[in-house]
This record gives structure tokens, C-alpha cells and sequence, in this order.
């Protein structure tokens, strides 16, 4: 339902902000998307394995204590250091640069409470907790847009989103002894027995995090707002195909590959099936976007985001690849794949920040950037897919 929310509010919001607005917005959502994955030491994943609800309840406020910390520590350094940031960023985007500490506390608070209640087993709420983050998210945006139609509203809106979906979460919490069970003899305790998560899954998650979030960070400085705006709401609509199919299809094909572990020769039989599912959907939708995008994003979206039909091309031929791939992805999850994993990500990161870095050293041309962008990372695709296969 919060994607189908997400779906039918875009040519709304489109028409109301500008593509201007949406690339200063795309570079503040990758900036706060990068940070949160450090902020709290990953020890939201941690809330859900302890037995006891005491101990999860201390690594909760292990997290939150956390985010808090890095809250201020990150104020403190855009304080000393705002006449290089302003210089570096341009005044459009450092007038709302003290919203990315608020934005960082807010989805990591939102995650945080996510988990506990995943814990909790309250599935309920959470999905309520979706409904209402989406609406809000809408809401908040579009009645901003009355007085500002820059990328305040957005930013606004994204920030109140997060903390509305987390009130009924927050309260789950409180009411399972929260308060009463804290002890910050056990928050060391339990932050030394879950260390691995700060030490090992935050830099792993961060390389994941960035890598996804890195075009819509420095697009920005290859093309310029309007391109970064067109940029970020094509690759919003190309990405709800792998959203809405791909990530329920891997899940399904994950659980199967669980059962089949001591089957031989039954997992490569699931994997031939799955790439054939996948085939069958990536296959049509994607060339269906390739033609028809130029032609339907003006008329859905507004005359201001033709640019966004042509982007919306390329990243239809990168969308095949990756909604084959992404769902049997979990493959490398297996404990004697994970390293296979690991060495494609940091190459996949690395590849790309030196892509920017070339476009941006030669001021390379908007379209000719996409075309060399889209072809290493579909041939980055094409050899996970190998080594998944």
C-alpha cells in the first residue's frame, strides 16, 4: 500500500516542485541515506537476537544513545567546518545543510523502532507504521509547497515522515518495560557482545548504501539540478518493478534455497527456475519503459520532466540486468559465497566513484556520462550474475 501511495502521489508532487527542487532534495536524501548506515553502529540489526526482552531493550537505547552522539558530533562539524562546506556545496545547498543531522535522527530512530517491533512481533503496526510514514510524507510535502516550492518541503516532509511512522513503534516499545529495563552496565555489556556489528556490517553496509546512493550525491555536480532532479524521479519509477517483484520474489527464493541446502543438486534447479520467472517479467517491462518512457513522463509527470523520459531509457537496460540478479543476490548469503559478495561490492563501488570522478575532472556531456555509467554497471551486473550463477 505505501508504494502504491508513493505511485500515485508522484505526477502530483512532480507538478508542484520542480526538478530544481528534487535535485537538491535527491543530494540531501543520499547524504542522510549514507550517515544513518554509521550512526547508530548497525546495533538495530543486533535488537533482534537476544531471548531475553531486557537485553534487547538495552541495545535499543545502545542505538539511540548513539544516533544522539553522532546527532551532536555531526553539528559540531558542520560548525567548524561551514565556510569550506558552503564553498563546496553552493549556497542552494548549504542553506539546508543543518537538516541533515535531523534527517539522520529521524530515519535512524525510525529503524531502530522498526526492528524492536520486528522483535516484538507487533507486524501489525508495522505495516500501519508504513501507511502512515507514506501519507505523511505526502501530506507534509504538498502543504509546504503552498508557502515553498523549493527542496525545504521536501526535506521537511521526508524528515516529519520518519517520525510520524515511529510514534506507534516508539509506544510498542516504551510499553514492553523500555524505561525500567535500561542499565548502562548492560548497554557496555551488550554493545562488546554485539561488536561486530560496528566493526564489520557498518562498513559493508556502508559501501551498499553508498553505492546506491552515489549517482544521486554527485549527479549534481555532473549535470546540475534539473538533471539531478530528472535523474532521481526516473530512477524512483525504474526501481518499483525490483521493489514491488524482485525483492518478494527473492525472499520466496531465498527461503527455498534454505530448504534445498541438503538436497543435491536441487538448489541449482530452484536458481534455473527463479532466472526464468525473472526473465518473463524483467524482459517485457523493461523494454516496455525503453519505448515508451519519452512519450509517458511528460504526460504523467508534467512538461518539466522530459529530460526524466529519455534518462528513464538507460536505466530500463540497467533495470533488465539488475531485476534478474538483485533477488538471487541471497545466494552469496550463503556462508561460502559471502566473500565473493564482499570483493563485487568494494569493486562495484570503487568502479563507480572513478567513474565520477573522470566525469566530473572532464566535464563530460550529460548523456554521454549515462551512456559510460549504464554500460560499467550493466556489465558489473553481468558478472554478479555470474557469480551468483
Amino acid at each position: 500500500l505505501s508504494q502504491i501511495i508513493f505511485v500515485l502521489s508522484s505526477p502530483i508532487l512532480s507538478r508542484v516542485y520542480s526538478p530544481e527542487a528534487f535535485g537538491v532534495f535527491a543530494s540531501f536524501f543520499a547524504i542522510i541515506s549514507i550517515l544513518s548506515t554509521l550512526t547508530s553502529g548497525r546495533y538495530e540489526l543486533a535488537v533482534i537476537l537476544p531471548d531475553e526482552n531486557h537485553q534487547s531493550n538495552n541495545i535499543v537505547s545502545t542505538a539511540i544513545f548513539l544516533s544522539f552522539f553522532s546527532l551532536i558530533m555531526i553539528l559540531i562539524f558542520l560548525f567548524l567546518f561551514k565556510d569550506i562546506l558552503s564553498d563546496l556545496m553552493g549556497s542552494n545547498l548549504f542553506k539546508l545543510i543543518y537538516f541533515i543531522p535531523i534527517g539522520v535522527i529521524s530515519l535512524n530512530i525510525f529503524n531502530i523502532f522498526t526492528y524492536h517491533n520486528i522483535k516484538l512481533k507487533k507486524y501489525d503496526d508495522l505495516s500501519f507504521s508504513k501507511i502512515i510514514k507514506s501519507v505523511s510524507l505526502v501530506f507534509v510535502q504538498l502543504s509546504i509547497s503552498i508557502i515553498d516550492k523549493s527542496a525545504l518541503g521536501l526535506l521537511i516532509g521526508f524528515i516529519m515522515s520518519h517520525i510520524f511512522g515511529s510514534i506507534k513503534l516508539f509506544f510498542n516499545t516504551l510499553n514492553n518495560n523500555f524505561l525500567k529495563d535500561i542499565s548502562f552496565k548492560k548497554m557496555r555489556e551488550l554493545s562488546s557482545r554485539y561488536s561486530n556489528f560496528p566493526k564489520y556490517d557498518a562498513p559493508a553496509s556502508l559501501l551498499d548504501i553508498a553505492s546506491i546512493q552515489l549517482p544521486f550525491l554527485l549527479m549534481i555536480k555532473i549535470g546540475g539540478e534539473v538533471v539531478s532532479g530528472n535523474f532521481f524521479l526516473a530512477s524512483r519509477i525504474i526501481a518499483l518493478p525490483s521493489s514491488l517483484i524482485g525483492q518478494s520474489m527473492g525472499q520466496v527464493y531465498f527461503q527455498e534455497l534454505n530448504e534445498t541446502k541438503y538436497k543435491p543438486g536441487h538448489a541449482f534447479k530452484l536458481l534455473k527456475n527463479t532466472i526464468k520467472k525473472l526473465l518473463i517479467i524483467a524482459l517485457p517491462s523493461s523494454l516496455l519503459i525503453y519505448t515508451l518512457s519519452p512519450y509517458l513522463f511528460p504526460i504523467i509527470f508534467g512538461d518539466m520532466w522530459i529530460l526524466g523520459g529519455q534518462i528513464a531509457q538507460y536505466l530500463a537496460i540497467l533495470s533488465l540486468i539488475q531485476l534478474i540478479t538483485v533477488p538471487l543476490s541471497s545466494t552469496l548469503s550463503l556462508n561460502r559465497f559471502i566473500k565473493r559478495g564482499a570483493i563485487w561490492k568494494s569493486f562495484n563501488f570503487l568502479l563507480l566513484v572513478s567513474i565520477y570522478i573522470y566525469g566530473i575532472i572532464y566535464d563530460l556531456e550529460f548523456f554521454q556520462f549515462l551512456l559510460y555509467l549504464t554500460t560499467v554497471q550493466f556489465s558489473l551486473y553481468v558478472f554478479y550474475f555470474i557469480i551468483i550463477v
